[in-house]
């Protein structure tokens, strides 16, 4: 009996370890594809000279409303699927994230930051992108997002293991 007690304690005692370590390895999946689709911008714009503007209408893809659900990244019924497949990023499992990535030519007017963080003062002279992913993956309605750009390669990530 005094076994079941000790085991049932140190249970009690590592689950909130677990589960946190379990949301923080959520949160760098969410990197890792916000990383790959910047590395398709990057392939796409090294082939045609231009980034790809896959979110004209700002719509969050795989799913316009992201919460616990896992999507697969093909989303034929997607407004904006036909230029995701364009740009093609490597995402092939399913996500809880939703992303949407804007881009445009040298002097082009950037949008507002979806983050609410200021750009860059100087931005480079050519084409730029950025790409923007948001999610909540324990349906607590609290979202991490992650944003990153030609202009700052590092994913800014707020709300990280949400």
């Amino acid at each position: 009996m005094v076994v079941i007690v000790l085991i049932s304690v140190l249970a009690a005692l590592a689950y909130p370890s677990l589960r946190k370590r379990i949301e923080e390895a959520h949160g760098r999946e969410g990197v890792g594809q916000m990383r790959a689709i910047a590395g398709a911008q990057e392939r796409f714009r090294s082939e045609h000279m231009m980034y790809l503007d896959v979110s004209p209408n700002n719509t969050l893809y795989p799913n316009p409303s992201p919460n616990t659900t896992r999507y697969h990244f093909r989303q034929p019924a997607h407004a904006d699927y036909a230029r995701w497949e364009v740009l093609a990023p490597e995402i092939k499992v399913p996500t809880p994230y939703s992303f949407l990535s804007r881009a445009g030519l040298a002097g082009a007017t950037l949008p507002t930051n979806p983050m609410g963080l200021a750009w860059p003062t100087t931005l480079p002279g050519g084409p730029w992108y950025y790409v923007y992913g948001v999610g909540d993956i324990d349906g607590d309605g609290v979202q991490q997002k992650m944003l990153v750009s030609s202009f700052e390669p590092q994913v800014v990530l707020t709300g990280a293991g949400e």
